[in-house]
């Protein structure tokens, strides 16, 4: 499907032989993030309300459920983790977790004393994790008990990334200058905060080449080595700054490792930028006009989608495929004036979450992930 896109209700349809409902080719799906389970690509959809299956083997899309009790409520569940047999989605804009069993397709929904605000889901051992922003908001649940307790070590620390997971360790960014967070998933007693000799208040954190690589409000990535404790500072030259986003004072606003680099994707600044591990170079990718968030979905070791957020209401994102070290312009989404979409560029909890479905599955299998 090419040119505008519109938001299309009658885009579900029955299908009698499942008994549940399939998705046409043109619905508008929004989402997060998934699993792969088998041969299904399992996710909740933030705009519909409802968990939904893609199945790369047969190429279908089920509808699995729908949550009509939902139905004027937004971005219910953010994040998803599997464990075991179950898919655990963290609750955002709801007072329950979602917990979808992939094996009897049954949901089950567990009650929170108030609304949930946990921008992820992570499963260590047998341990959820529901990870939030802010201060004491990350718990841990101890399946198959329905109690969240909340890591006492964490109550007071104001927590500004996701959870970064490296073996038994997790690492997040902290809300004070050159501060992030080390804490040993196998020994809860094992908590430390790291100051790195920097003026720079961090909110990405990726890990490659034993390095931890952090970006922040200043224009520089630094790398911190997790085996010699040694920090390495890399400045940055960026011409193509957003002067317009005032009330954000970081320049990215995700990063992630594909191959020998490291990607940085634009908040402040326009430009996609990324920094070779081994070498310390750094390069502009890209650079976008109006550009306000990005995000990276992972298909494989080698290949995935990245999501760029326009900054005007001419374009909701544009859709990059890096594949073996080569970001090529995959797509551009635009929206109609005066469309229904237009509401969804305004409201700031679904920034850099764009995306349509079929050109995801089209680019999905296009791959040899199966």
């Amino acid at each position: 499907m090419q040119g505008q896109l519109e938001m299309r209700s009658a885009g579900i349809e029955n299908n009698s032989d499942k008994g549940k409902k399939m998705i046409t080719e043109d619905y508008l799906l929004n989402f997060q993030e998934a699993e792969i389970i088998g041969d299904r690509i399992i996710f909740w959809a933030l705009n519909s309300n409802g968990i939904f299956s893609y199945d790369l083997k047969n190429k279908t899309l089920d509808c699995l459920s729908k949550t009509e009790k939902y139905d004027n409520a937004e971005f219910l569940f953010n994040g998803c983790a599997a464990y075991n047999s179950k898919i655990f989605f963290s609750p955002f804009n709801s007072s329950s977790i979602c917990i979808y069993e992939t094996e009897t397709d049954e949901i089950e929904y567990i009650k929170l004393e108030k609304k949930g605000l946990f921008s992820s889901v992570f499963v260590y051992g047998d341990k959820i994790y529901f990870w939030g922003f802010g201060k004491n908001n990350v718990k841990v649940m101890l399946y198959p008990s329905h109690i969240l307790q909340d890591l006492d070590e964490l109550t007071d620390v104001s927590i500004t990334s996701k959870p970064l997971i490296v073996e038994n360790k997790v690492y997040f960014t902290i809300d004070e200058m050159g501060g992030f967070c080390e804490y040993d998933l196998s020994d809860g007693s094992k908590f430390r905060v790291h100051k790195l000799e920097s003026d720079c208040k961090f909110n990405t954190i990726s890990y490659a080449g034993d390095c931890l690589w952090f970006s922040g409000d200043k224009k520089k990535i630094i790398a911190w080595n997790t085996i010699d404790n040694e920090v390495q500072s890399y400045p940055l030259t960026l011409t193509n700054v957003n002067q317009d986003i005032t009330w954000n004072e970081f320049f990215f606003d995700n990063s992630f490792v594909m191959g020998k680099y490291v990607y940085y994707l634009p908040k402040k600044t326009n430009e996609i930028i990324r920094i070779r591990i081994d070498s310390g170079t750094i390069e502009i990718v890209y650079v976008i006009d109006g550009a306000n968030g990005g995000n990276f979905i992972r298909i494989s070791d080698e290949y995935g989608l990245i999501v760029v957020e326009g900054g005007n209401h001419d374009a909701i994102c544009d859709i990059f495929v890096e594949k073996r070290g080569t970001l090529v312009r995959n797509d551009e989404i635009k929206v109609p004036k005066g469309s229904e979409l237009e509401k969804y560029i305004c409201w700031g909890s679904l920034e850099s979450r764009f995306n349509t479905l079929n050109r995801f599955i089209r680019s999905l299998t296009q791959t040899n992930l199966r």
